[in-house]
């Protein structure tokens, strides 16, 4: 069986997991394995986007109106080609938070939302 956690570090002395523009975002990626086993490639990937979708109605006919816009796509490959013994393995990350970032919400019409998750290829 293979276990992922990530564990995000506070961005404050008040141990807040709130991040704001131009913040470094730091964690750790933790991996654990029953056996040995291979993989092609391990990243993290801190994404952000806003959409954003309305019904209009005109003559009685309805139009559905939808965008998206991404703000953040950041990966950060943490090995390649690997294999890895039994036990637990961690792999530290950081990804530098760009300076213009809207910050989450969600509303009626649309939402900003960010996420960090971590993608294990097997060979």
């Amino acid at each position: 069986m293979t276990k992922i956690s990530i564990t995000l570090f506070p961005s404050s002395e008040r141990r807040l997991l709130i991040f704001n523009p131009g913040n470094l975002l730091k964690g750790f990626l933790e991996i654990s394995l029953d056996n040995i086993k291979k993989f092609r490639s391990c990243f993290v990937q801190i994404y952000g986007s806003a959409r954003v979708s309305w019904i209009e109605t005109q003559n009685s006919e309805k139009n559905r109106f939808e965008d998206k816009e991404i703000y953040l796509d950041s990966k950060t490959f943490l090995f390649e080609s690997r294999e890895l013994a039994a036990g637990t393995h961690r792999f530290n990350f950081s990804c530098q938070l760009p300076e213009m970032l809207p910050e989450s919400m969600k509303e009626l019409y649309g939402e900003i939302e960010y996420f960090v998750k971590a993608v294990l290829e097997s060979p």
